[in-house]
């Protein structure tokens, strides 16, 4: 369980989310310049909305 939690001016929450992504039959798909890429744009989104991300692998 996440310890951090966030309010606004009418709630206070704690929301986490374990987002799995599974290529047919498991094939390395994210590999190498596209892995890179695909972390780089996945960290932007998250800057500019001001989320957190705990993990990334």
């Amino acid at each position: 369980m996440l310890k951090d939690r966030r309010s606004s001016s009418h709630a206070k929450h704690c929301l986490g989310y374990h987002i799995i992504f599974c290529p047919k039959y498991r094939h390395q798909v994210l590999e190498g310049t596209i892995e890179v890429e695909l972390k780089r744009i996945i960290g932007e989104i998250c800057k500019q909305y001001g989320w957190i991300i705990h993990a990334l692998e």
